[in-house]
């Protein structure tokens, strides 16, 4: 075999280290942007956190050595965190507050009390003798009932019946409505967890269309309320961006709870300045342009990320003001083409990122769908349709479910071309049994 030797030519991208990082930014959620900044705080002795809230300026010189971007850093507390930062603004004395700390300390994930009160009650008395040698049980269910009206609703119950009843009395509830719910809670919720309706219509004296009233009601409560603080429950999200109308106008912000301000500590720049030795210079240098570049990311992501929000909210504004009917197809390329970004990026700082709105919160990925033929020049989004399909069913005829293809036909009727193989797998994907199925 003869060696030999060839040269060809291939097209590639290859990235700086600093642009990597900037494109790494985009697509971090805002806990994973947290982890990252905590990270570069532990690293760079020249980044710091600056606690005056109520600077919002952003600025650098080198006259003043100050450089500040606003940046999300959400710290996401426990059940006990939040319980126990409440309990300190609750006004009482030394020996009630001991009994809240013992009883908080039982409370469970799910947020109910674990222990039996006699049972706390007699380890305080042998930790602490004098305080609570003339302490009764009383004094204990006494407290409790101050944790009980504590958020979440529902927290600090010892049975699923008392922590539905203490949100139960969370509702505005009437009184009749109230009254009714109280007694299914207390008496019948073994009924309702067979469907057993026919019996409770019975026991509550009641109608169709009241005890659906009634259960829609229970269906507002959270058996298991503590969860909301899971670590690992996905459903809690703190949104990125805030979308409000005022006067009319949809104004876009970054979200600012928990939010406070990056930047290069002043006198590490002066020692960066006085350092007579070279390597040591050098050093903070490098550690200085570090912590200058990821304020400058960190900074183009949240001016990126309000820019595409922006386009978004003004592009989905009749969604946001009368529902999903109303949601227009959006692709990438649109967005692209409009604000001069790569479709590359724009995925990105949509990725993980949550717009909260007046009608909920919902990942920015969420706005995007395909667009379908309609009587119309804007064309029907892929979520519309849905919605639209969902809106057919519910008030289709009790006698008379429809089928696919004659919810295709429908909304035909209404201008929208759609496949009836797309109207099936929307129905499947929104859980609705098909028409055979929908009338058992």
């Amino acid at each position: 075999m003869k060696n030999s030797m060839q040269l060809t030519m291939k097209q590639s991208i290859s990235f700086r280290p600093k642009l990597q990082q900037a494109v790494k930014l985009l697509q971090l959620s805002a806990q994973e942007l947290d982890a990252e900044v905590q990270a570069a705080l532990e690293t760079n002795p020249l980044l710091e956190i600056n606690d005056d809230l109520h600077d919002n300026t952003f600025e650098f010189s080198d006259a003043d050595t100050t450089y500040d971007a606003t940046i999300n850093l959400h710290h996401t507390p426990d059940l006990q965190e939040y319980l126990l930062w409440q309990l300190n603004l609750t006004p009482l004395n030394q020996h009630d507050h001991v009994i809240a700390v013992n009883l908080l300390d039982s409370i469970n994930e799910d947020g109910y009390l674990c222990a039996d009160l006699n049972e706390i009650l007699q380890s305080l008395k042998a930790q602490h003798a004098a305080m609570f040698a003339q302490s009764t049980l009383a004094d204990l269910e006494a407290v409790l009932g101050k944790i009980q009206q504590f958020d979440p609703a529902g927290v600090g119950a010892r049975t699923l019946s008392e922590c539905m009843l203490l949100q139960l009395q969370t509702l505005q509830l009437d009184k009749k409505s109230g009254e009714l719910c109280k007694k299914l809670i207390l008496e019948h919720l073994n009924l309702l967890a067979k469907k057993d309706y026919l019996a409770l219509k019975r026991h509550l004296l009641v109608n169709d269309n009241e005890l659906s009233t009634i259960i829609q009601q229970i269906k507002r409560l959270n058996p298991r309320p503590g969860l909301i603080f899971a670590p690992n429950k996905t459903e809690y999200i703190i949104p990125d961006v805030i979308a409000e109308k005022i006067h009319g106008i949809w104004n876009i912000t970054l979200n600012q709870s928990n939010m406070s301000k990056l930047r290069i500590n002043a006198n590490y720049v002066q020692l960066m300045r006085q350092a007579k030795n070279a390597h040591d210079s050098s050093a903070l240098r490098k550690q200085f342009n570090e912590a200058r570049w990821l304020i400058d990311s960190i900074q183009a992501r949240n001016m990126t990320l309000l820019k595409v929000t922006n386009f978004i909210v003004q592009h989905q504004a009749d969604f946001l003001e009368h529902g999903e009917e109303k949601m227009r197809p959006l692709k990438l390329q649109e967005i692209s083409v409009a604000l001069g970004l790569s479709e590359s990026t724009i995925s990105r700082i949509t990725t993980k990122k949550y717009l909260h709105t007046p009608r909920g919160t919902f990942e920015l990925k969420f706005f995007f769908s395909g667009n379908f033929a309609a009587n119309n020049i804007q064309g029907c989004s892929a979520v519309a349709i849905k919605a639209i399909i969902k809106q057919i069913i519910r008030e289709e005829p009790a006698q008379h479910r429809y089928s696919d293809q004659e919810l295709t036909d429908l909304i035909a009727k209404r201008g929208i071309i759609i496949a009836r193989r797309t109207v099936t797998k929307y129905r499947e994907s929104l859980g609705i049994r098909a028409s055979h199925q929908r009338g058992i």
